[in-house]
């Protein structure tokens, strides 16, 4: 009853070649099974969004920006989107040792 992580990475892969939109995005350079099937699943139909910068403020990948009238001042990522999908992509905390 307790699958391990394995079990659960391949039946994720092998929901992932089922839908043909996640099989697509699998065809760009490092973009795997797992990262493609959240990111669909998450997004779901790319088409609601009437840019691509909207994607990425939905995502949480928009830099903090603190502008004024004369100058724009980009920040760090606000990383204010769907967690999940965050660290899927790479926005969200990166792998980390803690010593034992």
């Amino acid at each position: 009853m307790n699958p391990t992580i394995a079990e659960l990475t391949a039946a994720a892969e092998r929901e992932a070649r089922k839908r043909p939109e996640v099989v697509r995005l699998m065809t760009h350079s490092g973009v795997g099974p797992l990262t493609a099937l959240a990111y669909m699943l998450i997004i779901g139909t790319p088409t609601r969004f009437q840019r691509g910068k909207q994607i990425g403020t939905y995502v949480g990948m928009i830099p903090y920006e603190e502008s004024s009238t004369r100058k724009q001042r980009l920040g760090h990522i606000s990383k204010q989107g769907n967690s999940l999908l965050l660290l899927v992509c790479g926005g969200g905390p990166s792998g980390r040792a803690y010593p034992s």
